[in-house]
């Protein structure tokens, strides 16, 4: 069955629009493409779906990323990929020739061939960051601010996934980032193999001051994907406001009719931060409805506090470039 459009994640549904421009011609070979943050802007999208998207064209051969330079429309000329290739086969050919006149093994050149395969991809590696989260919103806010950190990629782990399989963190990791009150946890896990990095997550200033301005009487519905995620929200929400009538709550993933009636019976609605990373697009279509129905949408605004991105940040920086220095010794 074909899927449905108003499920497509948003980040495809941006990947499409921007590969048919460049079908199209309008986007031609060799043009240099917005920045992440640009995109984003631009599209009125998050950091991390527009990250997504150019993730996706580039898995799709359509972009071609540059490391400190920029993300550009990747040649699409047969003849020319076509040439380059039987070069390379040809340069090949002729190294092992030389290598076997050498009287290397088949066995012997693998063995060289691997061994050099290895010392190239840790030249251009970043530092492999694994981002461990109770919730998905959670990895999403963690992953998000600190995408912005150089020479760095991230994937991402639910926390019970790694209760269950804690030897995938352990798979060419450099460091582990989480909450502070999951660190101790997953040293254990780990058995101190990858270094453990905490941080602490702080709602933004102008969160707060719009939540200390919420009257009484507002009837408010909170937003979430998960249950866990639903529970700080709520925690933090009350912890602010004083409500005459508790605030209702629901579950993205539900009934379309069950979520416009919800929003329906809302004045303000609270959303996790990124959400449209993981909802559908009729989800998102019901969020922008509700918006323009005079129903106030207020963001969860959470955030890696500062100094835990800093803390971050450095760990990072050293790690890069102790790997450096001993690549460079060899």
């Amino acid at each position: 069955m074909a899927e449905r459009k108003a499920d497509i994640p948003l980040y495809r549904i941006l990947a499409q629009e921007l590969s048919e421009q460049i079908a199209s011609g309008e986007l031609p070979a060799g043009t240099q493409l917005p920045t992440i943050r640009q995109l984003a802007c631009d599209k009125q999208v998050s950091v991390g779906t527009a990250k997504h998207a150019y993730q996706h064209l580039a898995e799709a051969g359509l972009i071609v990323t540059i490391q400190g330079s920029g993300s550009y429309v990747a040649a699409n000329d047969t003849a020319d990929t076509k040439s380059r290739k039987e070069q390379a086969l040809e340069a090949i050919d002729q190294m092992l020739l030389q290598l076997s006149q050498l009287d290397f093994s088949l066995r012997d050149i693998q063995i060289f061939l691997e061994l050099k395969m290895r010392q190239l991809e840790e030249r251009f590696r970043n530092v492999r960051v694994a981002v461990v989260g109770e919730s998905p919103e959670l990895r999403s806010v963690i992953l998000n601010d600190l995408s912005t950190i150089p020479n760095a990629d991230y994937v991402r782990f639910l926390l019970s996934d790694i209760k269950d399989q804690p030897f995938r963190l352990k798979a060419d990791f450099d460091l582990i980032v989480c909450e502070e009150k999951h660190a101790a946890e997953l040293e254990q896990l780990v058995k101190g193999e990858v270094p453990v990095m905490q941080l602490a997550l702080t709602l933004s200033p102008t969160a707060i001051k719009e939540f200390s301005c919420i009257p009484a009487d507002t009837r408010v519905g909170i937003l979430s994907l998960s249950h866990t995620f639903l529970d700080k929200m709520l925690a933090d929400f009350s912890h602010y406001v004083s409500l005459e009538a508790e605030a209702e709550v629901y579950l993205f993933g539900g009934d379309a009719a069950d979520f416009s009636d919800f929003l329906l019976r809302q004045e303000l609605v609270l959303v996790p931060p990124h959400c449209t990373d993981f909802i559908s697009r009729k989800e998102e279509q019901e969020l922008r409805s509700a918006l323009k129905g005079q129903i106030r949408i207020l963001r969860y605004d959470l955030r890696v506090d500062r100094g835990s991105w800093l803390y971050i940040s450095d760990a990072v920086a050293a790690a890069y470039k102790a790997a450096k220095q001993k690549l460079n010794r060899r």
